[in-house]
């Protein structure tokens, strides 16, 4: 998942070949592995970050609203994140 976020991160959303199918594969793991855990608040803040930085904007924000995700932890996760570009 760090090679998927990385990609992503780089505006690389896409792969050709095997390489894109194996993206596709590890997405579709990731997102359903983080669906059986909607009660951590750190899985699915990372759930926020994955579909934000693919560009799933309304997915993002779904992940970030939930409800096990204190807004106290996404903000926190924000200027982390500014402090660390």
């Amino acid at each position: 998942m760090a090679a998927a976020f990385a990609l992503a991160n780089k505006g690389i959303n896409r792969l050709e070949g095997d390489d894109g199918r194996r993206l596709e594969q590890a997405r579709a793991e990731y997102v359903e592995r983080a669906a059986q855990l909607t009660d951590d608040a750190a899985t699915q803040l990372n759930l926020g970050k994955f579909h934000f930085v693919g560009g799933d904007y309304p997915r993002a924000a779904h992940a970030f609203e939930d409800e096990a995700v204190p807004a106290a932890l996404v903000h926190h996760s924000s200027a982390v994140n500014r402090c660390a570009a």
